[in-house]
Parts: structure tokens; C-alpha cells; sequence
């Protein structure tokens, strides 16, 4: 494992230093003078955990952190310069607090190391195998299966109710082949159902998010169940299963993303030396698939994809450097009131009782395109965090990911399948989510798990 690990951070130190090269040489410093800073300030982060902690990157949290940092400190960085900065912001806010963006990110993710280096967590998680005990108590409780075929009743019930609330689903191969004026088409449809029949839409909402989840993890757990009479097929059937699951989609793309994550993880600590043996080919299809799926965001069906598209998506992604950037422009008429109006916007269904408060993320995309009326822009989590805690701004992030830690060594601890999946599921999102989503987003997702963790316990407590 340790030679494994050698030659892997060899790959990343020697991407390290030729992308910081090229930042140096073709960054603009009279627009930002510390971007180059970037790469170095994760550079010297991630060899500290590397000398101090190695053990750290064991936990998968821990790897998802430093591959999505490396990311949005290295990666996007690079192409958006290399593109002119350019970038989905309107105004000139994207460029104008440059410099204070790589600060504030640069100080998160010291932060984050910081508390990587310091978590008696990630002790107890790598304590724990990855790999599902065989011998294990996987079976699944017949409460369980009943929720889930109610789920299924339900969601049977709102599309006899109203047969337009399938307009949320699609298979992910209409999502490389419809046209922009499809997409149009489609959003319109979108906002006259949810219209027309908010209840019954909301609830077909949640309907389809948890079986979106329930369903493969319960088929999971049935192949890990079968894996000693029938080996091959199991897990043959375990890897359909995992890929299928992106292949119904909702608005949310990235919960589809996760699911299959999630799927493949829990394979791997059934079927480890099966899935050693194909990993780098299913890596490569994972990472080829969401590369496909944001040029696809950008035009590459009607090849009109450029250098400056694909540095506009990526930005807008992953909370990049003029993003944030945008967030010190944000301006706030009153804090508490727009506090509790993010708050109410991240529970489900609570802007219905509490209407009318100020939102962060429509401050926000006035400062991203110059007037109001827009919402299509998600503000940074850092940005929530450096407007209502200041010096305090990575609170938020490190909360996030320690709640992801504290899911990853539950994950470790069961020997049910089915609670690994579910458990899985949960770390990913947030692992991945202070790079990508904001405040409003990261309570929504708070919220919809609860549902997940009780179920969980009903699968563990009851015969």
C-alpha cells in the first residue's frame, strides 16, 4: 500500500510542479498578482499531511478533499488563465478581489489541513478495514423493503395524479443529445408543473431522490449478499448496477454522480481484489464520462466548445478563484435577515411558511451579472463563510468535513451493505460538497439525510 501511495504522490508532485510552471509564465500579474500562489500553497499543504500524517489518505474523505482541491487550487486555475480569465461573471467583480480570492481559499484550505492533521477522527476511521467482513450480517430488514415499495406506491400515485411531474426525469442520454432549445423547452415545462401543481411535484421530488438511492442500494446489498454461490455474476451485475444508476437523472446531476460513486466504493469493499484488477479502467471511464458531461454543458454536441467555455463551466463548478472573487463584491442590506432567509431556503418546504427573506445567492448573482432577476449562479461556501463569520470563514467547510468523517467510520464500522451504501452516499456529498455547493445546499442535503440515518437505524435495531 505504501509503494502504491509513493508513486501516486511522484504523479501529483510532478503535475504539481509543471502546472505551477505554467501559471507562473503565462499568469498576468497586473490582474493577479498571487495567483500563482495557488498551486504552491497546496503543494506545500499536501506534503505536509503526506510527512506527518500518510496515514490520512487511507481515509477515502480525506483523498476526495485533496483531489477536489487539487482541482479547484490547481487545475481550473491554470485554464482559466491559460483561456484570458474568463469565466461565467458579467461584471468586474470576477477579477476585481482576485487576489483576495486566493487568499481566502488559500487560508481555507491551510484550515482544512490543519484540522486533517489535528482529527483523532481519521485515527478511527483508518483503525476500521474498508472491506466488508463476509461473514457479515447483510440482510436486509423487512421495514425496509416496506418503505421502499411505499415509496414506489407514492410515486405511482403522484404521476396518476399528474402525469406532467415526469418532466423531472430523463435518462442521461438525453442530456448529450438535446439541443439548447430542448433545454429551454424543458426548463419552461419545469417551472409550469412545479406551478401548476407545486404539492404533487415537491413530492415527486423527494419520491424519486430516495429511490434514486434506496433502489441501488438495495440491489447492491442483494449481489454482496449472493457473492459466495455466484461469484462472477454478482459481481458482474454489482458493476451494471453502478453504472445504471447516472442513467435516470434528475435537475441534480451531481446526486446521480454521487450514487454511483457510492455504488463502486461499496463493490470495492466487497469484491477487493476483483475491483483492484479493473479499477484503473472503471477510473478512467468515470472520469471520461463527467468530462464528456461538462463539455456537453458547454456546446460540444454542436461543436462550438472552446478553450473559454470550458474554463466558464469549470469555474462555475467548482467555486473557483472568480467566483469567490464575486462573493467580496456581495452586497447585504441585512445580514441576520438574509441569514435566516438561506437557512429557510435549505429546508425543504420551508419557504412556503416563511416567504419573503433576503437570500445570499440572489445578492449574489446580482453581483455576478449586474442586475437582478437571474438566480443561475451558486455562491462559493467560503463566500458564505467569510461574509457571516469573517476571519472565522472556514467554519463552515471544516463542519462539513467532519461531518463526512464522522459518516466514513459508521461506513466502517457496519457489516450491513445496504447501511454501507447509504453511509457512502452521505460522505461523498459532503466531501465533494464545500468545492461545489453553498450554504442553502449543504442543509438541504443536511435535511434530506436525515430520512437516510433513520433508516439506517431501523435496518440495524429491528429483526
Amino acid at each position: 500500500m505504501e509503494k502504491k501511495l509513493s508513486k501516486y504522490v511522484l504523479v501529483v508532485l510532478y503535475l504539481l510542479f509543471v502546472l505551477t510552471g505554467v501559471l507562473f509564465v503565462i499568469n498576468d500579474y497586473r490582474i493577479s498578482l498571487f495567483m500563482p500562489l495557488s498551486p504552491i500553497i497546496y503543494t506545500i499543504c499536501f506534503l505536509i499531511v503526506y510527512r506527518k500524517r500518510r496515514k490520512a489518505f487511507n481515509s477515502v474523505v480525506v483523498v476526495i478533499i485533496y483531489t477536489m482541491f487539487f482541482l479547484r487550487m490547481v487545475i481550473v486555475p491554470v485554464i482559466y488563465v491559460a483561456s484570458g480569465y474568463t469565466s461565467v461573471i458579467r461584471t468586474a467583480s470576477g477579477v476585481q478581489y482576485l487576489n483576495e480570492a486566493v487568499m481566502l481559499v488559500g487560508f481555507e484550505f491551510i484550515c482544512v489541513t490543519l484540522f486533517i492533521l489535528s482529527s483523532k477522527k481519521i485515527i478511527d476511521i483508518t483503525s476500521y478495514s474498508i472491506v466488508t467482513d463476509i461473514d457479515g450480517d447483510i440482510k436486509i430488514k423487512k421495514y425496509v423493503k416496506t418503505i421502499i415499495v411505499i415509496l414506489i406506491s407514492i410515486g405511482i400515485i403522484c404521476i396518476l395524479l399528474d402525469k406532467s411531474v415526469l418532466v423531472i426525469v430523463s435518462t442521461v442520454f438525453n442530456r448529450f443529445t438535446d439541443t439548447e432549445q430542448m433545454n429551454i423547452k424543458n426548463r419552461q415545462m419545469l417551472i409550469e408543473v412545479k406551478e401548476k401543481s407545486s404539492i404533487v411535484f415537491n413530492l415527486f421530488i423527494q419520491v424519486v431522490f430516495y429511490l434514486q438511492i434506496l433502489i441501488p442500494a438495495y440491489v447492491i446489498s442483494y449481489v454482496t449478499r449472493k457473492r459466495r454461490e455466484q461469484k462472477n455474476k454478482g459481481f458482474i451485475l454489482g458493476l451494471l448496477v453502478a453504472f445504471s444508476s447516472v442513467m435516470i437523472v434528475t435537475n441534480d446531476n451531481m446526486n446521480s454522480v454521487c450514487i454511483m460513486l457510492a455504488c463502486l466504493l461499496v463493490m470495492f469493499s466487497a469484491y477487493e481484489k476483483k475491483m483492484a484488477k479493473v479499477l484503473p479502467i472503471i477510473a478512467t471511464i468515470v472520469v471520461v464520462f463527467v468530462f464528456l458531461f461538462l463539455l456537453k454543458k458547454v456546446g460540444y454536441n454542436n461543436g462550438k466548445t472552446s478553450f473559454s467555455d470550458i474554463s466558464k463551466v469549470l469555474c462555475a463548478y467548482f467555486a473557483a478563484y472568480p467566483n469567490v472573487s464575486t462573493g467580496f463584491a456581495v452586497q447585504y442590506n441585512d445580514k441576520i435577515a438574509s441569514f435566516c432567509g438561506d437557512i429557510v431556503s435549505g429546508i425543504p418546504y420551508m419557504m412556503v411558511f416563511f416567504p419573503g427573506f433576503p437570500k445570499s445567492v440572489a445578492l449574489y448573482n446580482i453581483a455576478v451579472h449586474g442586475y437582478s432577476g437571474i438566480v443561475n449562479q451558486i455562491m462559493p461556501l467560503i463566500s458564505y463563510g467569510y461574509q457571516y463569520l469573517g476571519i472565522f470563514a472556514p467554519l463552515f467547510t471544516i463542519i462539513v468535513y467532519n461531518m463526512a468523517l464522522c459518516l466514513e467510520e459508521k461506513y466502517r464500522k457496519t457489516d450491513k451493505t445496504f447501511n454501507r451504501m447509504l453511509y457512502a452516499l452521505m460522505f461523498i456529498n459532503f466531501a465533494i460538497g464545500p468545492c461545489i455547493f453553498g450554504f442553502p445546499s449543504t442543509i438541504k442535503r443536511v435535511c434530506y439525510f436525515i430520512p437516510l440515518l433513520l433508516l439506517i437505524k431501523i435496518n440495524k435495531d429491528r429483526n
